[in-house]
């Protein structure tokens, strides 16, 4: 009995975690919806891209809460719970990306990589493509 209210415990704060890796992403997700407001805009489609603009004022919060859930899967990794690797470094990357003290094109750059190559490692994991041979 026990042992089932630690996993639902462990399973609460995996989901957790992800909620808050999510809610830090919110520079990203900004950039790529003024993108795509502004790709529309050239073919005459005007949309508002400031439905979601009251968030900026709290975006600093955000990120910190992203930080505070990652930092709580490292600790539930270094107690050797059942937590994935490559979605916290996933969330690493989207952390460097959308990074609110110092942001340019490089963090964002950087943190975007990270982010990507872990989702195309995954996906190749997952779908069994074999990119290079193996020794």
């Amino acid at each position: 009995m026990k042992r089932k209210k630690q996993n639902k415990l462990f399973g609460f704060l995996g989901s957790a975690s992800g909620g808050g890796a999510i809610a830090s992403t919110h520079n990203v997700c900004h950039t790529v919806c003024v993108g795509a407001a502004s790709l529309l805009a050239v073919f005459g489609i005007i949309i508002s891209d400031t439905a979601l603009m009251f968030l900026q004022d709290y975006n600093t919060y955000f990120w910190l809460m992203g930080l505070f859930f990652l930092l709580l899967s490292v600790v539930l990794m270094i107690k050797k719970k059942p937590v994935s690797v490559k979605l916290m470094i996933f969330n690493l990357g989207l952390l460097v990306a959308s990074a609110p003290f110092y942001q340019n094109s490089i963090t964002l750059v950087a943190g975007s990589s990270i982010a990507i190559y872990v989702a195309v490692i995954f996906a190749i994991e997952k779908t069994e493509v074999i990119l290079w041979k193996k020794k």
